[in-house]
């Protein structure tokens, strides 16, 4: 199946349902849960995310970093997850 029509039927499974003959929104709570659900039609692997009451569609990069004292802050580590991870 191509790509596109494939990303268009997950669109439309995810939030539309047929009621007998009716074909009908799905209200919040038939909706799969947020860290499964489509957010782009463009990248299928991102996820909508909130943090500190922004949000996004996309991704979120952890980073760390040395922290001596007495010397230049260095990034030792970067990992990108999914927009839904924790921070912890």
């Amino acid at each position: 199946m191509i790509p596109a029509v494939q990303v268009l039927r997950r669109a439309w499974v995810e939030q539309y349902h047929r009621d007998g003959q009716e074909v009908r929104w799905r209200e919040g709570k038939d909706l799969p849960p947020g860290r499964c659900r489509l957010s782009s039609p463009y990248d299928p692997d991102a996820r909508y995310g909130v943090k500190r009451g922004s949000g996004w569609c996309g991704y979120k990069t952890h980073l760390s970093e040395t922290c001596e004292p007495d010397v230049p802050h260095l990034i030792t580590q970067v990992v990108t997850t999914d927009a839904t991870v924790a921070d912890t």
